[in-house]
């Protein structure tokens, strides 16, 4: 390391400090390639070099145009390996690569090539849609572990679905008793899911009326299986009756959210702690519990949208957000609805079909002919009467008498507690980096902290 004494060397060598190198490496910049990926500090942007975003898309977009021709295990790795890659910051991406791995096992050698699905074609086409999000650019804000902005609210039953936003948009819809899933406590799972679906979609249009970007959306619901499906459908076989329906959904959920520049955490809670949602999912006595009608505490009389507003904020106003507000869904949002209670019930049809068919024995009647589903199906969902209609005789003090007795905690602070005891159990090295001090074999890897700090929570609009 001593200085070049230039031709007195006794053996000639090169300076220590390259000043070509350090121009180019250690020179301040503003956007900076870093294992991979252009950082932009300026903007707080990462980014999809130009290079890489150019040949992934090219390499996706030729295996689309030629659909028909089969590709082999070296080229479906190479394309999985780079969308990997992608995939640690675009958000949702990972959920369409499941597909892609597993057809990886139907190779049986080297040389081996197939023909890829219909499925894992529209996942590698929602790819593209992702590869540009992640050439335009991914805040750095959707990066990092924070409190969420904004929250969404939603519960299904067999009869009905419901949600709101802490902004205060609400809504509801009721299923046909003529459907065929009316009262299906199997087609739940699905409504669910869309049900989370419709009120994340309110959600981010509040987002864009307010111009608001880099948003973290907590979608609240109280079954598990739609909250996983958000991320993951892989698991659900071709044979399931939730698959299309399913597949359709999540690839809706994961185009909203690319377009609109936010991002999306989920979190599970109690269904007992759902209450307002819960109400919004059906009237009168349509629920039934142990074969005997469940009367509904607030709608028993089956009210308006406007009538079931102003009785939630009389009776229940701690559990609700400012401005809260039941109404019609917008007409895009409304068919998107319709669409998929479509599937599933075409769906539950097929599988009815089959069931039937399997059952029977040899020399019995055939099984139900295919005619007898209907080709044009009609609504299986329905708008609640908005206006106001006229005041119901029955005494208002019948509606408080009705209510749960168990106390009212606010739903804000419920959820805020909720969310921080799972930011808790987090490890340490996630929220901070030590000075240097190392205890145990890896610096900075301890376990989930107990210190019940509140240093670890940045503010927010809604905690």
């Amino acid at each position: 390391m001593r200085p070049n004494a230039g031709t007195g060397e006794p053996v000639e060598r090169r300076e220590t400090l390259s000043v070509t190198k350090h121009e180019a490496e250690g020179t301040p910049q503003e956007i900076h390639t870093v294992l991979g990926w252009e950082l932009e500090t300026r903007r707080l942007i990462c980014a999809l070099p130009e290079d890489k975003y150019v040949a992934w898309y090219k390499q996706i977009s030729d295996i689309l145009n030629n659909s028909a021709v089969p590709i082999s295990k070296e080229q479906l790795e190479s394309v999985i390996g780079r969308l990997t890659h992608a995939s640690w910051v675009v958000p949702l991406s990972r959920h369409f690569l499941s597909r892609l791995r597993f057809k990886l096992n139907f190779f049986h050698h080297r040389n081996h090539t197939l023909r890829l699905s219909k499925e894992e074609l529209e996942d590698l086409a929602l790819w593209l849609a992702f590869l540009a999000q992640a050439r335009a650019g991914i805040s750095m804000n959707g990066l990092t572990i924070r409190n969420p902005t904004i929250l969404s609210i939603s519960d299904s039953c067999p009869y009905g679905l419901g949600g709101f936003t802490s902004g205060g948009r609400a809504w509801r819809l009721k299923v046909s008793k003529s459907s065929f899933i009316y009262g299906k406590s199997i087609a739940n799972n699905i409504l669910e899911f869309l049900a989370m679906a419709i009120t994340l979609w309110l959600a981010l249009i509040e987002c864009e009326e307010q111009g608001k970007t880099d948003e973290l959306i907590l979608a609240l619901g109280d079954n598990t299986s739609a909250i996983g499906w958000i991320f993951k459908t892989g698991k659900l076989t071709k044979d399931s009756q939730y698959y299309t329906a399913a597949n359709f959904i999540a690839r809706k959920i994961a185009n909203l959210l690319t377009k609109s520049k936010n991002f999306l955490v989920t979190q599970h809670i109690p269904g007992e702690e759902n209450e307002v949602s819960d109400w919004m999912s059906f009237e009168g006595d349509d629920r039934s519990n142990e074969m005997k009608p469940v009367s509904h505490p607030i709608a028993y009389d089956r009210p308006s949208n406007d009538q079931f507003t102003e009785r939630l904020l009389t009776l229940v106003p701690q559990l609700l957000p400012q401005h809260f507000k039941i109404c019609h869904l917008p007409a895009e949002i409304f068919s998107f609805a319709q669409e998929s209670v479509e599937m599933l019930e075409l769906s539950m049809l097929r599988h009815q079909k089959d069931t039937k068919r399997s059952k029977k024995g040899s020399g019995e009647g055939g099984s139900v002919s295919w005619n007898s589903i209907p080709l044009e199906p009609t609504p299986i969902l329905e708008e609640y009467q908005q206006v106001k209609s006229p005041r119901s005789s029955e005494p208002f003090s019948k509606y408080i008498g009705n209510l749960p007795s168990r106390p009212m905690v606010p739903f804000l602070e419920s959820v805020k507690n909720r969310w921080q005891d799972r930011l808790l159990e987090l490890p340490r090295g996630l929220w901070e980096r030590s000075s240097g001090i190392i205890s145990g074999r890896h610096p900075c890897t301890e376990g989930p902290s107990k210190a019940k700090s509140t240093n670890y929570y940045p503010t927010s609009e809604i905690f």
